[in-house]
């Protein structure tokens, strides 16, 4: 896929998921996805459905280019988006389901294997994590992507890490979305800007900036389904575009991440420096 073709590519996403925004507010509103942000109002929760829809468009935009072009990579990397947006879908449908119904009361890894041992119930975030897991597996298998990652762990550990690491950033506004922004620049760097990779990100990447105007004024938020989704791409990219030394580093950064945030707030963490502290906040209102 040419430069000039990528863009176009962008652009078309783009243009539908700014078509589509205020149709998934409505939406969202008329049928009372609502929760209380930080600030304790009620706005539309589960924003994040735009990212799946924009990844849906990409799907049948590709599906509709490969047959027009002799472009063998366009062809395998419409392969591996066809089985990443398989998996993106069940990856949204447990992130819908949590900001539905799931239990707000129940933090961290930690809070839900709590709420097992003490009460035998499987709460929402459990049973997203197993099913992530699943998904993940699943993906590495489908793709083949296992081969010389240490059978698969690797990669599994990457993608399972990377999308719960996006939902523990999603507590203020366009905080989860820049944090993603700075991660798609890692990602595509140490992959060496394939058009692969892309391919696989701009769809979220479209969603997520068509997202950001509204999450950043408080007038609706990703939820679980959006930041899950922002992480899963993430970390699938890593798998499928990174060698095995920058997936294992990746994990040790997802752990150590992931640790830290069982013991400390990532919020006050971040209000203490300077420039974290400015980041965060810029274009918040």
């Amino acid at each position: 896929m040419s430069l000039a073709h990528m863009i176009a590519y962008f652009a078309i996403l783009m243009a539908l998921s700014l078509l589509m925004r205020d149709a998934v507010i409505r939406f969202l509103l008329a049928h009372g996805v609502t929760a209380p942000n930080y600030q304790e109002r009620h706005i539309p929760s589960a924003a994040g459905i735009l990212i799946w829809l924009a990844s849906a468009a990409a799907l049948l935009l590709l599906s509709a280019w490969e047959p027009l072009s002799n472009d063998l990579k366009l062809a395998t990397a419409g392969e591996y988006y066809k089985s990443f947006f398989l998996a993106l879908s069940v990856v949204f449908c447990l992130g819908w389901t949590d900001d539905l119904i799931g239990n707000r009361k129940v933090k961290g890894l930690r809070g839900h294997l709590r709420a097992w041992m003490r009460e035998r119930t499987i709460s929402t975030g459990l049973a997203k994590a197993i099913f992530t897991t699943a998904v993940s597996l699943w993906f590495i298998i489908d793709t083949g992507i296992w081969r010389g990652t240490m059978f698969g762990i690797l990669p599994l550990l990457a993608m399972t890490m990377s999308t719960n690491a996006l939902n523990l950033f999603d507590l203020r506004p366009g905080r989860a979305i820049k944090v993603f922004l700075i991660g798609c620049l890692i990602t595509v760097t140490a992959a060496y800007w394939q058009a692969g990779a892309w391919m696989m990100l701009l769809p979220v990447i479209a969603g997520a900036l068509v997202l950001l105007p509204i999450d950043l004024r408080g007038d609706g938020m990703l939820g679980d389904t959006g930041a899950n989704m922002l992480g899963f791409a993430l970390g699938s990219t890593i798998a499928t575009h990174w060698g095995w030394a920058g997936q294992a580093a990746a994990v040790c950064v997802l752990a150590a991440l992931t640790i830290f945030a069982e013991r400390y707030s990532l919020t006050r963490t971040i209000e203490r420096l300077p420039v974290l502290n400015w980041l965060d906040r810029l274009g918040r209102e």
